[in-house]
């Protein structure tokens, strides 16, 4: 996740994950941008991810670091906008791109992890 951060040109400045028996962890990296959040479930191979930013970061960066490094066969990325800026709820969906194939990735028989990701900037 630190990597994923670096790579998306944000700065981290806390990093905590708690583990869980058997399996999984929750983890959460705090940036001076805002925040990165994930949950893990092993057992069916699916991991959610969020990550909430301002600025120059780049969210895309972050998923596709992070797909990578889980061996994730399969992602699903929700880019929202939101705040101020946004006329109306202050909430808009930017784009959604499912199923989105890793080359080299694990099969999830393989015990792949497919991250979701639900971003925003």
């Amino acid at each position: 996740m630190n990597q994923a951060v670096r790579a998306a040109g944000a700065t981290v400045v806390a990093s905590v994950f708690q583990p869980f028996e058997p399996h999984g962890v929750s983890g959460v990296v705090v940036i001076e941008e805002s925040h990165i959040s994930i949950h893990t479930w092993p057992e069916h191979g699916y991991a959610a991810v969020d990550f909430y930013t301002c600025g120059q970061a780049d969210p895309e960066v972050a998923n596709e670091v992070l797909a990578a490094g889980l061996g994730a066969a399969h992602t699903e990325a929700m880019y929202v906008d939101r705040g101020l800026g946004v006329q109306g709820r202050n909430l808009r969906l930017r784009s959604h791109r499912a199923e989105h194939v890793i080359p080299g990735a694990m099969l999830e028989s393989e015990q792949a992890v497919e991250p979701s990701a639900q971003l925003a900037i």
